[in-house]
C-alpha cells in the first residue's frame, strides 16, 4: 500500500520536484495539499488554506514541508505531534536552535 503524502507549500520546488516524484512512484500517493498562497489547484485536488487543515486529514500519513525556512520548525513540530512522518526541504529550519 502506498504511503499517503500531504504536501505543505506549493512553490517551485514542490511543483517541479516533489509532485513529479510522488506521481512517478508506486510507493507514494498524493493525499492532500496545503498552501496559503497557491496560485492554482494541482491535479484537480483542492488546496487547503493551511497546514492545520492538512494535518487534520486522517488519510495523510506523511508530510513534505516545502515552505520557506522560517515557517518549517512550527509546521514540523505540529506534524510530529499529529503523528505524521515528516520530510523537510533544506535547510530544515531557519536557525541552529530550531
Amino acid at each position: 500500500m502506498p504511503t499517503r503524502i500531504g504536501l505543505i507549500g506549493l512553490g517551485q520546488i514542490a511543483r517541479n520536484r516533489h509532485l513529479p516524484a510522488i506521481a512517478g512512484s508506486s510507493a507514494f500517493t498524493l493525499a492532500a495539499l496545503a498552501s496559503s498562497d497557491a496560485p492554482a489547484p494541482v491535479e484537480g485536488m483542492a488546496v487547503l488554506p493551511d497546514h492545520h487543515a492538512l494535518l487534520a486529514q486522517e488519510r495523510v500519513e506523511a508530510v513534505v514541508i516545502c515552505t520557506p525556512p522560517g515557517a518549517r520548525f512550527a509546521i514540523a513540530r505540529d506534524a510530529i505531534l499529529a503523528g505524521k512522518h515528516v520530510l523537510l526541504e533544506k535547510p530544515p529550519a531557519a536557525t541552529l536552535g530550531e
